[in-house]
């Protein structure tokens, strides 16, 4: 399948192959409009979390990087720096119409990866859309 994208984060991507209801409630998370719980069948792992958009992906990324390094110095640089991604994204999104944005990546906050019984938990992920095999309104029973 042929991919086009826009800018270095993938946000323009062919339509083929693409679960149309899946990709609304994608650019609604995108569009920073709607948060929902969610959870999605990935190479036979069950991926479960709140979804948000690429800004909100980078701001919590930067945060952890940020927090992990010490939030002072090096730390702090690195926060300012995902921060200022963010919201260079958001200029660009803002500028696209909702009809010609197609997202290429799910982001998620507050995840639970499932492997049968067992499961880790993460802050944030990303995968990519067009990898999604199934998926399921709400978060997974269990967590």
């Amino acid at each position: 399948m042929a991919e086009s994208t826009n800018g270095s984060e993938g946000v323009g991507a062919s339509t083929e192959d693409r679960d149309q209801i899946l990709t609304t409630w994608i650019r609604s998370a995108e569009n920073e409009t709607a948060s929902i719980g969610i959870t999605l069948l990935v190479g036979g792992l069950l991926v479960s979390g709140m979804t948000i958009s690429l800004g909100q992906w980078l701001e919590a990324l930067g945060g952890s990087l940020a927090k992990g390094l010490g939030n002072s110095g090096d730390g702090a640089q690195i926060g300012d720096l995902f921060k200022s991604r963010a919201d260079e994204w958001r200029a660009e999104r803002s500028k696209e119409t909702s009809e010609r944005f197609e997202p290429v990546y799910v982001h998620l906050k507050d995840v639970e990866i499932w492997s049968g019984n067992a499961f880790n938990k993460f802050p944030i992920w990303r995968g990519r859309l067009k990898s999604v095999d199934g998926w399921a309104l709400g978060l997974r029973e269990g967590r």
